[in-house]
């Protein structure tokens, strides 16, 4: 099965470098152009083949890089900014979820997760249906 694939991958090479050289020569129909001419054009057009899309993915995989570390960046600093902020009586009326007047672990846990940008309320409001349908209390 190899020495078949091997022997359609060659044919098709020879088939494509044929190909490559009639297209050369007619569109150099009207000049004197040597065999060698031919032949250092299609070496020059077999690198650009390879060159511009390499080129241009390691290009766009660089600015990828960038800007996810320009993110990061911004997450770490705002995750700091939440731990570090004082917690005012405003934000402890918006971590009481179940607006009994008491703020639990978790209550305070969500509310803090919830400010760093971790989870939504989305998320939260999810879990808490399925707890909510699971819980026969």
């Amino acid at each position: 099965m190899a020495l078949v694939g091997l022997l359609l991958c060659k044919a098709a090479d020879y088939l494509i470098e044929k190909q490559e050289m009639l297209l050369v020569k007619a569109l150099h129909l009207g000049q004197n152009v040597a065999q060698i001419e031919i032949q250092k054009e299609i070496e020059g057009r077999i690198f650009a083949l390879f060159w511009i899309p390499t080129c241009t993915l390691s290009l766009a995989q660089f600015f990828l890089y960038v800007s996810e570390l320009s993110t990061e960046r911004r997450q770490k600093a705002l995750v700091n900014w939440v731990l570090t902020k004082r917690i005012t009586n405003v934000d402890l009326e918006a971590a009481d979820l179940d607006n009994d007047g008491v703020v639990g672990f978790a209550e305070f846990v969500l509310y803090k997760l919830k400010e760093m940008g971790k989870i939504n309320q989305e998320d939260v409001s999810l879990v808490m249906e399925e707890f909510e349908a699971l819980d026969y209390d």
